[in-house]
């Protein structure tokens, strides 16, 4: 871009292009960018990639309803903050193009639909650029294809029991029903073959036989909780298990941290990217 017609652009505005007064510059500059060539439509040379990455999702676009369905208020809280960030951004950009509408030729209303456009592009840059631990960002498109499966997945972790009974479900449990159908879960749980319920269960067992292994590092009443009420324990309550012993285990052994003992990376865990892994 610096080579191109808009470097005017990045020279006559170093508070939001230069790297010396801004720590967001190459995240500006690629956002203007790619702004810049979506207006082309056809013409320009990125925009096969443009097609194919028609939508980007983030926090920015979440209406007020749909936060509250995240149910923490510090999560909120930074994304009111970073819809604020945008708005400022947007206005200082909204000057740029007006004061160079020769090089941003268009017939789209400035504030509306490019407004969306520039707001598209943000998160375009946001979602699938590279800098972490480089010397700038950059986006990379063909690495950016290999990157992603074709399909999104989405996951939801949803406990029957819990579901059904929610006065007794574990403190770090969401509810789903009132905000998923949870009406198929029944056909579902029927349709699945008996290794893959013996697969689900080994989660279980794993656990059991952790906690088995290390009983010393339980008191007295967590070791007659266990053996007491195994048969009506679920994942949850293994887990809470688990945490005890390596935390007891971490005190009683001051040489070592958290991450030497066992972690258990089952169906429980979520990953934030799209494909399977």
């Amino acid at each position: 871009m610096k080579s191109s017609k808009l470097n005017i652009i990045l020279e006559t505005n170093p508070d939001l292009f230069s790297p010396e007064l801004s720590e967001d510059s190459d995240f500006n500059i690629l956002s203007l960018f790619i702004l810049y060539e979506r207006l082309k439509n056809k013409d320009s040379f990125y925009y096969p990639m443009f097609e194919v990455s028609e939508n980007n999702y983030s926090l920015l676009n979440w209406t007020n309803k749909e936060l509250d369905f995240l149910e923490d208020l510090n999560i909120k809280e930074q994304v009111h903050e970073f819809q604020q960030d945008m708005e400022d951004n947007w206005r200082k950009i909204k000057e740029i193009l007006k004061k160079n509408q020769d090089l941003f030729i268009s017939a789209l209303d400035l504030d509306t639909e490019i407004k969306s456009l520039y707001i598209w592009a943000y998160e375009f840059v946001m979602t699938r650029c590279y800098g972490w631990s480089l010397p700038s960002t950059i986006l990379i498109p063909l690495a950016d294809f290999l990157n992603h499966d074709k399909h999104g997945v989405d996951h939801y972790l949803i406990h029957e029991g819990f579901e059904l009974k929610e006065k007794e479900k574990h403190q770090g449990y969401n509810i789903k029903k009132m905000k998923v159908d949870l009406s198929e879960m029944k056909s579902f749980k029927n349709s699945l073959t008996e290794e893959e319920l013996k697969k689900l269960s080994s989660f279980i067992d794993e656990k059991a036989n952790y906690i088995e292994e290390n009983f010393d590092y339980l008191t007295r009443e967590e070791r007659e909780v266990f053996c007491m009420d195994f048969k009506t324990l679920n994942n949850w309550n293994l887990r809470d298990f688990v945490d005890k012993i390596n935390y007891e285990r971490m005190i009683q052994n001051e040489d070592k941290q958290i991450y030497h003992f066992q972690f258990f990376e089952t169906s429980d865990e979520e990953d934030n990217d799209t494909g399977n892994y």
